[in-house]
């Protein structure tokens, strides 16, 4: 069966990627529904401004706060499906500016900002924002394009094939290939390399060949050439991109960054804590230990620059990030 990625509205996150949101309307929507890890990370990735909204704007320093005497703050937000999007959807949005968000389930330092060594959805959801995925899944569990521009699975559910957009750039300005995925895969089943996210890609015909040292390549991963992957699995499984890509998607690594590293060092190198290359909607510039966590727009992004700025996500607990939020120096708070 093919699986054409859709780039129209598909459902209520998609749809949330897809239109521009008055900032007010995504925040109030937010807090009333409660955020998951990835729903997140994808709404902040597109959130933006309208004119039509009570906000303060502080010019100095970009910061956006919804104004405390709008009396609509008051009243809960009613139930989503009741919600006409007419209006914001004719508002004009205006890009730029800084979100400030309470890191998604962590009141603590995630261990890494490397794919490979994730141990939660909730890492995942911050180190796709940097890596990008070769798809990533939206709320209802459904496939949406990242780096990918399509897959294909086969009757038997034993064959898969990925085929890369053809402008998928690296922040370095590198293009993404499939030598990337194909290292990538390699890597997380290197031995040597510890990775947390071997299950999925052990089922790929040859992956436990490959990761007991039996084997130089894993026999059913394979790249035709530079935008085009395929894969073997060593048994059926009709969701095993499903599940590979869960909730918040996989994130890849580039080749050319990371290929010189010996394999053992690799979850302690700088770079799983401060990556300076990625192919995702923003890119970590800046990592405050028990602070925050700082990602500016990635100018490289396939689907385009992101009309947020930049995006702070604040490491503390959800108490006081409520309060924050009541202040305006937080925009968003995973609700518990």
């Amino acid at each position: 069966m093919t699986q054409d990625l859709p780039d129209t509205h598909i459902n209520k996150l998609a749809y949330a990627l897809d239109s521009r949101f008055s900032r007010r309307s995504m925040l109030k929507r937010g807090v009333v529904l409660g955020f998951s890890a990835p729903v997140v990370s994808a709404l902040i990735a597109a959130c933006e401004v309208d004119d039509d909204d009570d906000v303060v704007v502080d010019d100095d320093d970009d910061e956006v706060a919804v104004d405390p005497d709008d009396d609509d703050d008051d009243e809960p937000e009613v139930a989503d499906d009741e919600v006409d999007d007419d209006d914001d959807d004719a508002a004009e949005p205006v890009p730029g500016g800084t979100v400030r968000a309470v890191m998604p389930q962590l009141a603590s330092d995630p261990t890494t900002m490397n794919p490979l060594f994730t141990r939660g959805g909730h890492e995942q959801a911050i180190t796709i924002l940097h890596f990008g995925g070769l798809l990533k899944m939206d709320d209802s569990l459904t496939p949406v394009p990242d780096l990918a521009e399509s897959f294909e699975v086969s009757e038997d559910a034993i064959h898969i094939r990925f085929d890369l957009l053809e402008d998928a750039e690296w922040s370095d300005g590198e293009p993404v290939t499939s030598d990337d995925v194909v290292f990538t895969f390699e890597t997380t089943l290197n031995p040597e390399v510890g990775s947390t996210a071997t299950a999925q890609p052990m089922q790929i015909l040859g992956g436990s060949a490959y990761f007991d040292g039996e084997a130089d390549s894993i026999e059913g991963l394979s790249a035709p050439d530079d935008k085009t992957i395929e894969i073997e699995l060593a048994e059926p499984n009709a969701i095993w991109v499903l599940q590979y890509y869960s909730l918040t998607g996989e994130g890849l690594i580039p080749k050319h960054i990371y290929e010189d590293i010996e394999p053992a060092s690799l979850e302690g190198h700088e770079l799983s804590r401060n990556p300076v290359v990625g192919a995702g909607a923003f890119q970590l510039t800046r990592w405050e230990t028990e602070q925050f966590l700082e990602f500016t727009a990635n100018e490289n992004y396939v689907h385009g620059r992101p009309s947020i700025d930049r995006i702070e996500m604040m490491l503390m607990g959800p108490d006081v990030g409520l309060a924050q939020l009541e202040t305006g120096e937080m925009d968003l708070v995973n609700v518990p």
